[in-house]
This record gives C-alpha cells, sequence and structure tokens, in this order.
C-alpha cells in the first residue's frame, strides 16, 4: 500500500510539473490557461467548461492562427504527460480534425504531416514528411520503431520460442532494412541507441537460425553451452487452468 501510494505521489507530481509547462507556454490564451489551472486543482467540471468555450473560440481562428497553436502545443509532446494533460479527447478530436485537412490539401510542412501521422495512425503522412525533409529524424525514428517493435514481437518468448517461427529470414532481411533507416538519421546520440536496439534483436534472431540447423539441444542449453545470447530479457508469465 505505501509503494502504491508513493507511485501515485510521484505520478502526481508529474502531472501538475506538465500543467505547470503549458500553464506558462500558453499563459496569453485565457481560456485553455483555466482549463489547465483548474485541471491543476482538481476542479474536472469546471476546467472541462473552460475547455468547451477555448473550443469555440478556436474554431472561429484563422487556419495560419490554429496551426500556430498546434505547433507550440506539439513541439512540447516529449515532455513527460504533456499530450495528456494539454490534449484531452474534445481538444485532441479537434486538432486532430484540422491536422488532417491540412495534410489533404498538402499545403503544410514536414511536422504536420508528422504530428499526423503519429496521431492519426497514418504510415502515409510519416513518409510524406520524409519526402519534404529526409533530414526530419523525428518522422525516420517513428518509421525505423515500427520495425523494431516487429522484431521485438518475433523475439520476446526466446529463449521458450520464436513468436514467427518460420519468418527468421524475412526477419534478417528486416534487421538489413532497418539498419539502412538508421544511418540515415542525423543525431548521433539518436542513431547510436536506436543501433544498440536493433543489434540486440539481430542477434537473437542469427543465433535461433544457427541453432535451428546444428542442435538437439534446447535453445537455453545451446546459448548455455556457445555462450551466446538467447535470452529476449522479457519476463514471461504463463497461466495455467
Amino acid at each position: 500500500v505505501l509503494i502504491l501510494k508513493e507511485k501515485t505521489m510521484a505520478y502526481d507530481m508529474v502531472l501538475n510539473q506538465a500543467l505547470k509547462v503549458l500553464i506558462g507556454v500558453f499563459d496569453k490564451e485565457e481560456e485553455y490557461k483555466n482549463y489547465l489551472i483548474n485541471r491543476e486543482k482538481g476542479l474536472r467540471k469546471e476546467a472541462f467548461q473552460h475547455l468547451e468555450l477555448f473550443i469555440e473560440d478556436f474554431e472561429t481562428r484563422s487556419e495560419a492562427e490554429q496551426l500556430q497553436f498546434i505547433r507550440t502545443l506539439f513541439e512540447l509532446e516529449n515532455t513527460s504527460f504533456i499530450m495528456d494533460e494539454g490534449i484531452p479527447y474534445p481538444l485532441r478530436k479537434v486538432l486532430n480534425g484540422k491536422l488532417q485537412k491540412c495534410c489533404e490539401r498538402g499545403n503544410v510542412d514536414e511536422k504536420i504531416f508528422y504530428w499526423a501521422g503519429k496521431y492519426l495512425y497514418r504510415m502515409d503522412y510519416i513518409r510524406k514528411s520524409l519526402e519534404i525533409n529526409p533530414n526530419y529524424d523525428d518522422a525516420r525514428i517513428f518509421i525505423i520503431k515500427e520495425k523494431l517493435d516487429r522484431l521485438w514481437f518475433a523475439t520476446h518468448h526466446l529463449p521458450d520460442y520464436y513468436c514467427k517461427d518460420g519468418e527468421e529470414y524475412e526477419d534478417l532481411k528486416l534487421c538489413e532494412v532497418t539498419q539502412n533507416e538508421i544511418e540515415k538519421i542525423v543525431s548521433a546520440e539518436k542513431k547510436e541507441y536506436l543501433f544498440k536496439n536493433l543489434c540486440f534483436y539481430k542477434g537473437l534472431i542469427e543465433n535461433y537460425i544457427e541453432w535451428k540447423k546444428s542442435s538437439s539441444l534446447t535453445f537455453e542449453e545451446w546459448g548455455k553451452e556457445n555462450n551466446r545470447k538467447v535470452d529476449s530479457g522479457v519476463i514471461s508469465i504463463y497461466y495455467q487452468e
């Protein structure tokens, strides 16, 4: 109970910090700021009354003004809980609609296409973002992480079993494609981090292929005998009736 209470307190502190950041950035957006202040106080009903007034005003603004608000807000997306606290569902629905309309017309830059792709789950928008600016790391990293997620799924039950058994060579090809994408990342730090992730999955797959060719041992036994990495590191919990 004590640990749960401490986690809840830490969670609330981060949420409040996110709200403070937003209040500082949007000091001149009166109704939106009032929404944030009331959220911080825990006054949910009053907060959403102010949010409704803000949305009504937002809908009357020019597209340039709307996009300016979107840019300012979405630039903060990597700050903890900003998107959870800053964009509740009623506002998210409106902003997503604006993003989609702008992308359909095609008269926006790579950031707008990226945000639309990310929050509307449109990979075609992500690819368009990269088409506009091949050096825009956020969009490329989004694509890379989607590929890494597929590799994680394939390997996450190892050493017990390979989730896509029989498709190991296809997954190795995916590793090559992913490596080519990572090499295009501009940020050296992000590139190194992504390479480490890829090398981990690639090593597991290569070892699994080698084990299948030659061993009568279990994959785990083979790994110990040959000093090879065979464990995904994911803890598996199995339920029995």
